[in-house]
């Protein structure tokens, strides 16, 4: 995180904002990959009502890395000039899915924006679900093909290596940390994105 020299007005504002935010259940209505999120729209809007009357504010930039990547920072502001930055957020342009390099990278902005605001802003922006996952496990018969969780999916094909998934791996936790620390939202992008790959391999 980066910041202005100053931060008291600001931080004594968000604290109240983390405060007084609730989680908008209403608002999770996309699903997708099995699991509910927020879309980013009702995440702006959510976001900008609750920052009403703090004199807070927020805004995000989307550059290109060198490889193509897409970088995004989320910046938070105070009318008092003092500011907070997050990032930057870094994802692969290409994901994988039947779609032509524009869309491709439209849905990776899209995601990275939601992604980067709502872990700025401490709002959970999607339904963590691990825990039913694993109630799930828990009932399916013997008979039953089992429910694989995510991180455990993941280590599979980071151990198989198919269509260099562990190169892939390697660079996201160099970037964002253990495979577990990952939210869910993010573990199924990254399974579906190998996936994708191993298809075309």
């Amino acid at each position: 995180m980066h910041q202005s020299p100053e931060i008291d007005k600001i931080i004594s504002e968000f604290h109240r904002f983390q405060q007084q935010v609730k989680f908008p259940e209403k608002a999770r209505t996309a699903a997708g990959q099995g699991y509910k999120y927020m879309t980013l729209d009702d995440l702006i809007d959510h976001a900008r009502k609750a920052m009403a009357g703090l004199g807070l504010s927020f805004s995000q930039e989307v550059r290109s890395g060198d490889n193509g990547d897409i970088e995004l920072m989320t910046r938070i502001y105070h009318t008092s000039g003092q500011w907070l930055s997050f990032g930057p957020l870094v994802l692969p342009a290409d994901n994988g899915r039947d779609m032509n390099k524009i869309q491709q990278t439209g849905s990776a902005i899209t995601y990275a924006r939601r992604y980067s605001l709502a872990a700025a802003l401490g709002i959970a922006s999607e339904e963590d679900n691990d825990g039913q996952r694993l109630k799930d496990i828990a009932e399916v018969t013997i008979n039953s093909e089992p429910i694989e969780p995510p991180v455990d999916k993941l280590r599979k094909y980071y151990r198989e290596n198919k269509g260099n998934t562990r190169k892939l791996i390697d660079e996201i936790i160099a970037k964002e940390g253990s495979l577990a620390s990952l939210s869910t939202a993010r573990k199924l992008y990254l399974l579906d994105t190998i996936e994708k790959n191993n298809k075309k391999s």
